[in-house]
């Protein structure tokens, strides 16, 4: 999960320059601490700037003012006097751009709630992308709701440009949901909507231990800036290996109960995803010291641990019934195991009093099948609900899902043995 996250995070700072569009994510933290340390690292490798202005609200509005005037008076020129729109768009445009800087910040990423402005759409740097950080309850708030009722500001954000222009913009989400707002509202409206979102689950229970982070944030940083050229490219296949081989078959299982958009979204990512990782391996890897092995083990390793998180978030949506057959439709499925988690602990015959649908044969049924995605245990005549953390902490040992074997740290422990302990820790 720490791998995706970064490895998104990335993409998502690289933009437009990637041959594929960066998906957004949200982290899923059922480990129980405040702060989540994967929202952490991807938080602070989007690149150098404030994520906003900092000034006070009243600075803020009369900046915001300040923009709506200019396109305003830049539409009546092109209505009014074409001929001097270039004159006036060249006079006016540093206000603008002053104004937009003063008013919502600069950098790669922004607060979701401020940058997606009811009044001058999706807000975004000279690229017309940004990355859309849910740090705060009012960014969580309006997602949820745009996410409902709104889902075309993600799917397809205007906002003006750097001219003045409304034109098509691009919104990466990026976040950190606890088990609280993780519910199945929410879930099942991205899903069902086919919204290109990650669901990355994990359960961290302490900060992260990251050697050589001073490399990692200068090489966030140039990405940030614009550093890697933009490249064209075409997704190709999974590498025709066992670890890669039994990620897609246990995804193919569980998609083909999920709408045909998020389907064709996630399986056509991982793909994308091994692009993206040999770009970033090769970007990483340009000085003349890093050997074509050592870039190749990269790639090799971030593309099937990518792959992997991906899979385990799939999988990780049967906490909302997705992905299976619960042998009663998914919305039967879901009441059952919201009345069991309420409870805690329930008799069998307590259930079927609760739900009117149940006779004993489906009751037992649909217990077995829920119990068997590690939903629920069974203890005779008593049902009790497994713990989110539970559930999530048993994803990485379910069949077809163990960790791979990586490259990287047989190079790791080729330079250790080399050149001592502190060679190795370094590199």
């Amino acid at each position: 999960m720490v791998a995706a996250t970064l490895v998104t995070t990335l993409w998502q700072v690289v933009g437009r320059a990637m041959p594929f569009q960066p998906p957004s994510f949200l982290l899923v933290n059922a480990g129980g601490l405040d702060d989540d340390p994967l929202d952490k690292l991807a938080s602070v490798h989007t690149g150098p700037g404030p994520i906003t202005s900092g000034n006070s609200d009243e600075h803020i509005l009369r900046n915001r003012s300040v923009m709506a005037q200019q396109i305003n008076d830049r539409n009546k020129t092109q209505r009014d006097n074409p001929a001097a729109l270039e004159f006036y768009v060249r006079k006016c445009q540093p206000i603008f751009l002053e104004a937009r800087t003063q008013a919502f910040g600069h950098g790669r990423a922004g607060h979701y709630a401020e940058r997606m402005d009811d009044q001058l759409g999706l807000v975004t740097d000279r690229n017309d992308d940004i990355i859309l950080r849910l740090d705060r309850p009012a960014d969580h708030e309006r997602f949820r709701s745009d996410v409902h009722d709104n889902p075309e500001r993600l799917r397809w954000p205007t906002g003006y440009n750097d001219a003045m222009m409304q034109v098509s913009k691009r919104a990466y989400v990026a976040g950190s949901l606890g088990p609280a707002q993780w519910d199945e509202t929410l879930v099942t409206d991205i899903v069902s909507k086919g919204m290109p979102l990650l669901f990355l689950p994990h359960t961290a229970q302490q900060p992260l231990n990251i050697i050589g982070k001073n490399d990692l944030d200068i090489i966030s940083w140039t990405l940030a800036s614009g550093d890697m050229a933009a490249a064209t490219a075409f997704a190709p296949d999974l590498p025709a290996s066992p670890c890669f081989t039994s990620c897609e078959a246990r995804l193919r299982s569980r998609l083909r109960h999920f709408p045909a958009a998020y389907e064709f979204f996630i399986l056509r990512t991982i793909r994308e995803f091994g692009v993206v990782c040999a770009s970033l391996a090769a970007y990483a890897g340009q000085c003349g010291a890093t050997k074509a092995n050592e870039r190749d083990s990269l790639y090799w390793d971030t593309h099937i641990m990518c792959v992997r998180a991906v899979t385990l978030g799939v999988e990780s949506l049967a906490y909302h019934g997705h992905g299976f057959d619960a042998g009663c439709p998914r919305g039967e499925a879901v009441k059952v195991l919201s009345y069991i988690r309420e409870k805690g602990d329930v008799s069998r015959r307590d259930l079927q009093r609760k739900f009117e649908f149940f006779t004993a044969e489906v009751r037992d049924e649909v217990l077995e099948r829920l119990a068997a995605e590690g939903l629920l245990e069974l203890n005779g005549r008593q049902v009790a609900a497994v713990p989110l953390v539970g559930f999530i902490g048993s994803l990485p040992s379910r069949a077809g899902l163990t960790e791979p074997s990586l490259l990287c740290p047989a190079l790791l422990e080729k330079w250790g043995a080399g050149a001592g302990t502190e060679t190795r820790r370094t590199g």
